[in-house]
């Protein structure tokens, strides 16, 4: 592929919009600023955020309120117990506040539902417009903006930084504004019932505010570089899951392990020492609020004395400070919130105020002739203005005229197929349609009337037929004859009747349902279905095996008559029949001809044609050709179309009219969000079938966190002690109060005691904390490292056809490791220390205030579920909405997606409005849900937010009823309610853990499921045959074979091949044939059903598979190389146990064709392959010199030229005959020249040996070889 080739690039109209259709933009920066936030607000939108506003104030304000009212309900119950005044006062003064309870409930009620719900809904209609603004600029800009804007970093925007900023401008922007007012209002109060006890507290606010910053700053900077460090360890392990073949031939596993646990083992240092400093800090931070109650009483009961206050007045002045001080840690979330949604603000509108550079013309050409001329052509991509890939390039096309462009990688070939679709505008010079400037052209004429077929086909997730229609122009309707028709022009109508379901067969995700060539062939007739004058093919058949490039290029030639047809093909035998060839040498033409007249001028196009050339000197070029096709069978059957491609899409119909060309892109958005909501429920169903069908091995979970018994112990005591921290702190206040009911030196030396009891409960909630922090910190991260690695050490010990199960693919695996280690850690010793506090806190909670009053305790009691309702309704509006939401959008967000990422072929296709309707289309359900979410469920956080007061009114008022009748004291009715109240703040918690546990015991079971699981090929055993003396002799005797993963498609049918030692063999054949499945089974990927497979007249499996692997090494078609240097990724081939020295290293790069160049870049062996921008050539020589220091006695080479330029495969050629020279050379190749010198040549076909011997006696032969190399032959012009 050409180096000056860009990937799938560029979108839309390039028909700027006007200004009046958008907010003006003003001037933004990094971060946008609060009113540039809502520039896409309607009137509508401002009234909804007012009136949220008034919502969100009368919300904040009802917490401070709250501590007025506790202090004025306490101070009767004091004073009843000092002066007993008739019982009918004390009713009134409770009935009054029992009241403003609920009147401030239902107004909480409502105020918190107005913020919520009306800030939430327009933030969804301006999250709307801004979805819309972006998708609609991304797909109207050029492909020079493409080159600067990464498709995943948009994708990334749209699906990400969207919610980002809705939330930003949404209900979390709101409680910011609730939480200032409740800050403002808390210490107004406080200040207005007695400013001198207020200053005498808030000079603790300093401290609450250092060690909030000091928690943050721990928990930041550690969160942060354990992040950086499983970020890593994550990228290994995926990188060597990805390419385990690689990793496996060459022994890999202990040196990933290794890797892998030192990578771990430095997240645990870091989370062992944040887990300490995060104890401190909350034990700090919780213990100053015992500290504030502490100097209240103390100080609050001096003023009591000095009748300056009552005691009412210092629980009113304390909740107030304490209200104060939470709306402060409530809002840092807030800030955070408002701080991402303001940089992704920021990011989205720069894309949607971006401005196309290509832009639009407004002529057409009523008969369009299909005459092309380039005049003076000059150009340089904008990502790359320094580099000229154009220079003074004059060519002219004749209409129906075919001409062909060839030259090396970098020569400008694929930049004029850019240029001519006007993907880029020239710098210098024109380009003429039948004398029109192009650039005068209307693009979305202009692209209509061009067909464009590119070396990877781009086919969306639809049917055949839905991506057929998406080439028709709009005035066109598309019925099932026209479909059929261009189809045939395609060859490819005979193999879609085949399939079970036809044209309305889905072919998947980018097409992944069907092979190369019936992908290739599906957007020939998308192409066609236009009925183009031009037609520009770059690369059609390059990625293709010869079998498939056959076939693909029948169409091609067939599509070609009678239009002008530009090709660019780097495999010459392809375009020899040209009308013109013209060769190309670094942005320049250097020669202009026929094949014939162009070999005949023995320059560049025939030294490229010398490279490809199969050597044929037995036969002439005359006697290889002059049967014509009538000796020939003729290749019809196609590609085996995989099993799931005969699926199709329920309710998929037949493309009658242009409309239902989009249909592919919107009409399953719902189904899909079904799918997923199914897919969650499915999982459930099967976690509880798992759970059903096995016992959870909870003794081996126990066994493995019980290596840390010591801290575990300790930990425990201190859980079982904080969970008595609560109610005693409830106790201790309750008592405290009574402080208030006393008079002179009394009350001064009472208030001074609770002063110290408080400053007790201080220090050991910092010793509580610290030790119970720490201490279970140590033992979670050691036994999730412990967990991951156990996990990492099993995959990398299974055999190949494991990870061939899909269930076990990179990203599942991947996934298991960070997952599985975090889930199995609910049923061990941290989670379970907290639930066992969670316990403690409450059972003794409910315990003491039984002891105090049981008719109190029932009747507080009674109200817990009204408590739970609320929990409940609030965490499904924060979380389970949320989540549903992020979901939603995230599935309609991969509609474009999919668009963005193959932008190119959306603009060649001219659909992008197509897929601009789609994605609003898709997000139209997600919006409806959320408004839907934000007018209904809002009223589930009012009311979670209003309960509270409820349950206050019904407590004291019952309460008060049990005084008066002397069933309690006031002092044992403080002890309950306090009691409780601070008791079920952790019972609040103890509701996240349901949910998860049924997760974490799944987990369990697959986690020993799979370290449990012996691998019938078992990389880690160490017995088996050692042959020292192995000469690389290999044989395959009636061998059997089929994929695991696919039983019933037998691949091998009875191969057998002798292969003598330091013999240089190929395998060639059609696709499908076996010849990788052969590879496989010598390296003992897999075991073959029957037969055997041998090396050193020994069965593999009787070897000991490492030291089997350590005799071979491989050279596969795609360079799979590591994260490290060019040094180390040559060392990566010597085996377990040895060691290689500079001068191995220099002589395996030398042999390899690499060591001058690696010696001409700045840091040579020390060059991070990451940072080197290596080719393809380039990296598969490095693979060379890795498997040559292994000094293997048996070389595999699958396809390892074959996805190279001529250049680049020569080279790399040459390196491969130096390799293989005086050892035994297996090959796999399409390119037969690559193979012609081999000893001995394997001619597969479906799973066995039809022809064998060298390659003149193949060709004599005239059988199934011989075929191959006629559709490969250079040598002569056969005529057109």
């Amino acid at each position: 592929m050409d180096k000056d080739k860009k990937g799938p690039v560029g979108a839309g109209d390039e028909t700027p919009r006007s200004s009046s259709e958008d907010p003006s933009p003003p001037p933004i920066s990094g971060v946008l600023s609060i009113p540039q936030l809502f520039r896409f607000s309607d009137a509508f939108d401002k009234t909804l955020m007012f009136i949220g506003l008034l919502g969100a104030m009368g919300y904040g304000i009802t917490q401070p309120i709250l501590s007025i009212i506790l202090g004025d309900i306490v101070q009767p119950f004091i004073e009843f117990e000092i002066t007993y005044p008739a019982a009918n006062r004390l009713r009134d003064d409770v009935t009054k506040q029992t009241i403003l309870f609920v009147a401030i409930g239902c107004g909480t009620m409502v105020g918190a539902y107005l913020m919520q719900a009306l800030w939430s809904y327009a933030g969804e209609r301006q999250a709307r417009r801004v979805r819309s603004r972006f998708i609609s600029s991304v797909m109207r800009q050029d492909l020079a903006w493409f080159d600067k804007n990464r498709a995943g970093d948009l994708t990334t925007q749209l699906t990400s930084d969207t919610l980002l900023f809705q939330e930003g401008i949404s209900e979390r922007f709101a409680q910011g504004l609730a939480y200032s007012t409740q800050f403002i209002a808390g210490f107004a109060i406080a200040f207005t019932v007695n400013a001198k006890l207020t200053g005498v507290l808030l000079a603790t606010l300093p401290l609450f505010g250092i060690s909030g910053v000091v928690v943050g700053k721990v928990f930041a900077e550690g969160t942060s570089q354990s992040q950086t460090a499983y970020a890593k360890a994550g990228a290994l392990a995926q990188e060597t899951l990805s390419n385990i073949r690689t990793v496996a031939a060459f022994g890999g596993q202990d040196r990933a392990l290794k890797k892998f646990s030192a990578m771990l083992q430095s997240v645990v240092k870091v989370n062992e020492r944040k887990a300490w400093l995060s104890g401190a800090g909350f034990g700090v931070f919780f213990g100053l609020l015992y500290l504030v109650f502490g100097l209240g009483f103390w100080y609050g009961g001096i003023l009591v004395l000095d009748k300056e206050l009552k005691g009412g007045d210092v629980l009113k002045v304390l909740f107030s400070i304490i209200v104060g001080v939470f709306s402060i840690i409530n809002l840092t979330p807030v800030i955070q919130a408002l701080g991402k949604g303001r940089g992704a603000g920021y990011r989205l509108y720069e894309v949607i105020d971006s401005q196309p550079t290509v832009l639009d013309g407004t002529e057409t050409i009523a008969n369009l002739q299909g005459r092309i001329r380039f005049e003076h052509v000059r150009f340089a991509y904008p990502s790359r203005p320094d580099t000229i890939t154009l220079q003074d390039f004059s060519m002219s096309v004749e209409p129906g005229q075919t001409v062909a462009l060839v030259g090396l990688s970098g020569s400008g070939k694929s930049t004029t197929i850019q240029l001519l679709e006007r993907y880029y505008d020239v710098l210098g010079g024109t380009i003429y349609v039948d004398d029109v400037p192009l650039n005068k052209l209307s693009l979305k004429w202009w692209r209509s009337s061009v067909g464009l077929v590119s070396q990877e086909p781009i086919l969306f997730d639809a049917t055949i037929a839905e991506n057929i229609a998406y080439g028709a122009p709009d005035n066109l309707v598309v019925t099932q004859e026209l479909l059929e028709q261009v189809c045939k022009e395609a060859n490819a109508h005979e193999f879609v009747s085949k399939l079970p379901n036809g044209y309305e067969t889905m072919v998947g995700e980018r097409g992944s349902l069907l092979s190369g060539g019936q992908k290739q062939r599906i957007a020939l007739a998308r192409s066609l279905i236009k009925n183009p004058r031009i037609l520009l093919l770059d690369e059609a058949t390059s990625a293709l095996d010869t079998e498939s490039e056959a076939i693909v290029q029948a169409a091609l030639d067939k599509a070609s008559h009678g239009r002008t047809t530009i090709v660019i093909a780097h495999r010459l035998s392809t375009i020899r029949s040209a009308d013109k060839i013209v060769v190309m040498e670094k942005g320049k033409i250097v020669e202009v001809g026929t094949h014939e007249s162009l070999i005949a001028a023995g320059n560049l196009y025939a030294s490229l044609v010398k490279t490809q050339e199969l050597k044929t000197q037995r036969t002439s070029h005359q006697a290889l050709h002059s049967h014509g096709d009538a000796g020939i069978e003729s290749d019809t059957e196609d590609e085996d179309l995989p099993a799931a491609a005969g699926a199709s899409k329920a309710g998929a119909v037949a493309i009658d009219v242009k409309d239902d060309k989009t249909a592919a892109v919107t009409k399953s958005a719902a189904d899909d969000m079904l799918a997923e909501m199914e897919r969650e429920e499915r999982e459930k169903a099967e976690i509880a079938a798992l759970l059903k069908a096995k016992e959870v091995p909870l003794w081996r979970i126990f066994k493995l966190q019980w290596i840390e018994w010591p801290v575990l112990i300790v930990g425990l005591f201190m859980g079982t002690i904080n969970g008595l921290l609560l109610p005693a702190f409830g106790i201790v206040l309750a008592e405290s109060l009574t402080v208030f009911q006393l008079e002179g030196d009394e009350l001064r030396s009472r208030s001074l005691l609770w002063f110290y009891v408080f400053l007790g409960l201080m220090g050991g909630n910092f010793v509580i904390n610290f030790f119970q922090f720490g201490c279970f910190g140590i033992a979670g991260e050691r036994l999730t490292k412990r967990i991951r690695e156990n996990a990492f050490a099993a995959m990398l010990r299974q055999e190949m056809g494991w990870f061939d199960d899909e269930k076990n693919g990179t990203g599942a695996l991947t996934a298991r490791l960070s997952e599985q280690a975090d889930k199995i850690q609910l049923l061990t010793g941290p989670n379970l220390a907290n639930l066992f506090q969670l316990i403690v806190s409450m059972g003794s909670a409910i315990g003491i205030a039984f002891y105090y009053s049981w008719r109190q305790t029932l009747t507080v009691l009674a109200c817990v579920p009204i408590l739970a309702l609320g929990s409940v309704f609030e965490a499904q509006v924060t979380t389970g909405a949320v989540n549903k939401s992020r979901k939603a959008y995230a599935v309609a967000g991969q509609r474009a997606c999919d668009a963005i990422a193959n932008i190119s072929t959306v603009k060649s296709l001219t659909r992008e409005k197509d897929f601009i309707d789609g994605y609003l289309r898709s997000v139209k359900y997600p919006y409806k849900a959320g408004v839907r979410k934000a007018l209904l469920g809002s009223w589930g956080f009012g009311f979670s937010q209003a309960v509270q007061f409820f349950v206050y009114a019904i407590a004291f008022y019952a309460g008060y009823i049990f005084v008066r009748d002397d069933y309690m004291t006031s002092r044992d009715l403080f002890n309950c309610i306090f009691v409780i109240l601070f008791g079920s703040i952790s019972f609040a918690q103890a509701a996240t853990f349901g949910p998860n546990i049924a997760k974490a015991k799944a987990a369990a079971i697959q986690y020993f499921e799979l370290i449990d699981r012996v691998p019938p090929i078992d990389v880690s055993r160490t017995d088996g045959l050692t042959p020292v003396d192995a000469a690389g002799d290999v044989a395959i005797n009636n061998a059997e074979f089929a994929y695991p993963s696919r039983p019933d498609a037998q691949i091998l049918r009875g191969l057998d091949i002798q292969v003598p030692a330091g013999k240089n063999i190929a395998l060639v054949g059609p696709s499908g044939s076996g010849k990788s499945s052969t590879l496989g089974l010598i390296l003992r990927n897999y075991d073959v059903a029957s037969g055997a497979t041998k090396v050193e007249g020994f069965d593999v499996r009787e070897w000991n598979l490492q030291y089997l692997r350590k005799q071979m090494a491989v050279v596969s078609q795609e360079p799979a190389l590591f994260v490290g240097t060019i040094r180390e990724n040559i060392l990566y081939g010597v085996p377990d146990g040895q060691v290689a020295t500079e001068e191995q290293i220099f002589s395996a790069a030398k042999a390899a064709n690499i060591h001058d160049f690696i010696m001409d870049l700045p840091e040579q062996y020390e060059t991070p392959i990451t940072s080197s921008q290596l080719s393809g050539g380039q990296k598969q020589r490095i693979c060379i010199a890795r498997a040559l220091i292994r000094s293997p006695k048996i070389l595999l080479l699958d396809e390892a030229t074959s996805a190279l330029d001529s250049n680049a495969e020569k080279a790399v050629q040459v390196a491969l005959d130096a390799a293989s020279s005086g050892r035994t050379t297996i090959t796999i190749a399409h390119r037969l020249s690559t193979i012609q010198r081999c000893d001995i040549i394997f001619v597969i076909k479906n799973g066995v040996v039809v022809e064998q011997g060298n390659h003149m006696d193949l060709v004599e032969k005239r059988g199934l070889y011989y075929k191959l190399v006629r559709k490969q032959q250079l040598g002569a012009k056969e005529g057109r």
